[in-house]
């Protein structure tokens, strides 16, 4: 479909904000990201209006990941569409980030809905939604991880985190946040690969054959 190709640029939806794709980062030995398989969103209720609900078909995506509070997704529970496979990722009444959400992020080893969503990846359960109330915290560190997957820059991945200080209104998200997450990861498993390996499940020969499915060569 026809939408800006930008990395990181918003979707043209009228109420939906900081929804966007994670395609066409420059991700290993300079392949670019896949545009059309990655997404990344606020909570669908705000896909309130009749063009931003065609807009949202027209992506055809698969699978949903819902970082929201359990409490959040009682309250305010997502659209249910048909032939796409919800998945919930947060428990409890403060979602995967514990109860600072924007301020610390936890250890992505210990964290089951990052992991679960980069197995979804390897799976090929593609296109792929990861969305929270907003798509700032959560859904940030959870698309970080998967162009870090892909072999993306830490600057890219933590570019892509802080946009959202750009698309929401009143959000602060802070670099440090995010590089200390990634420096984390690496003190616990060495490199990023041992931690696809290790706590993903996601060994040598898998991750090969994910970056050949979702990489290509950049156009011209």
């Amino acid at each position: 479909m026809n939408y800006p190709k930008t990395p990181g640029m918003e979707l043209p939806f009228e109420r939906c904000a900081n929804f966007r794709e994670l395609g066409g980062y420059r991700g290993q030995n300079g392949r670019r990201v896949r545009h059309g398989v990655f997404f990344r969103g606020p909570a669908l209720t705000n896909l309130s209006t009749a063009r931003d609900r065609a807009l949202y078909r027209r992506l055809n995506i698969k699978t949903v990941f819902d970082l929201r509070p359990s409490s959040v997704r009682r309250a305010c529970p997502d659209p249910l569409l048909d032939g796409v496979e919800r998945i919930v990722g947060a428990s409890g009444g403060t979602g995967v980030f514990g109860a600072a959400q924007e301020a610390a992020p936890k250890d992505a080893g210990d964290a089951m809905a990052y992991r679960e969503i980069l197995r979804a990846a390897a799976r090929g359960q593609t296109p792929l939604l990861i969305h929270g109330v907003s798509g700032r915290g959560a859904t940030g560190i959870a698309s970080m991880l998967l162009l870090k997957m892909l072999g993306v820059s830490d600057e890219d991945a933590i570019g892509d985190y802080l946009l959202s200080n750009r698309y929401c209104a009143g959000a602060k998200l802070e670099r440090e946040n995010a590089e200390n997450f990634l420096a984390r990861v690496r003190a616990r498993y060495g490199t990023f690969e041992n931690y696809l390996e290790r706590a993903c499940g996601v060994g040598p020969q898998a991750l090969a054959h994910v970056r050949e499915r979702y990489l290509e060569a950049p156009q011209g």
